[in-house]
């Protein structure tokens, strides 16, 4: 993973230019765009959401297997078929976002329902259950990823003098949950003995309240 990142990232700065000309070095920090409610309330929902979503992708081949009885080849296939679903819902996602929502409506649309979705883990407990689940929930997570930043850079183009200081105080703060997020959901597991029910709590919860406060900032004035 780190190679790949590594490697798109030369590619990215080798070949890459600014259409404009830099007028001078922005800040690194602009602390007055957390006065502004939109902004405060996406910084606090797109957190949110990023503390929930990524534990599925950690602990869906172990919940498989202690769970619904796959070996760990089976299992494999379930992170697979998460990944493989992202390529088309992706794209579709940046067509409806583009053409008609825009990406702060259509992060709400598909933050909600993948909240829902890791909710109604709960529920699962067979292998054909298990494969179900994985479609669905790939679906609307690669939806709400591709979405997330694309709202982030909105936020961002509110100050065009500020636009990469604002994306990236936001991209910064959402570095934390993806840290964080699996490691709390680690800890709950543990807290139940191996059960994975406090965990789904915790992502579903994280996620739908993440969803309701990116909805508050696009009502207020997004």
């Amino acid at each position: 993973m780190a190679a790949i990142i590594l490697f798109n990232s030369v590619i990215i700065v080798k070949f890459t230019r600014s259409r404009i000309t830099p007028r001078g070095s922005p800040p690194w920090v602009d602390l007055s765009a957390f006065r502004e409610r939109p902004y405060l309330l996406f910084s606090i929902g797109s957190f949110l959401i990023f503390e929930g979503i990524y534990f599925a992708y950690i602990y869906v081949r172990q919940f498989a297997q202690a769970h619904t009885g796959f070996t760990a080849s089976e299992s494999l296939l379930l992170l697979i078929l998460m990944n493989g679903v992202g390529i088309p819902s992706r794209i579709a996602s940046a067509f409806v976002a583009d053409r008609w929502l825009g990406a702060v409506r259509t992060c709400i649309a598909v933050s909600i329902p993948c909240g829902i979705a890791i909710l109604g883990w709960i529920g699962v407990h067979t292998h054909a259950g298990m494969f179900i689940w994985a479609t669905v929930y790939g679906l609307l997570v690669n939806c709400a990823q591709g979405q997330l930043p694309a709202a982030n850079a909105y936020f961002g183009s509110k100050d065009p003098e500020k636009s990469g200081t604002r994306v990236g105080m936001i991209t910064t703060i959402n570095s934390i949950p993806l840290l964080t997020g699996p490691y709390i959901a680690g800890r709950l597991i543990a807290l139940r003995g191996g059960d994975y029910l406090y965990a789904q709590l915790f992502g579903g919860i994280c996620i739908l309240t993440g969803a309701l406060f990116v909805a508050g900032s696009h009502f207020s004035g997004a």
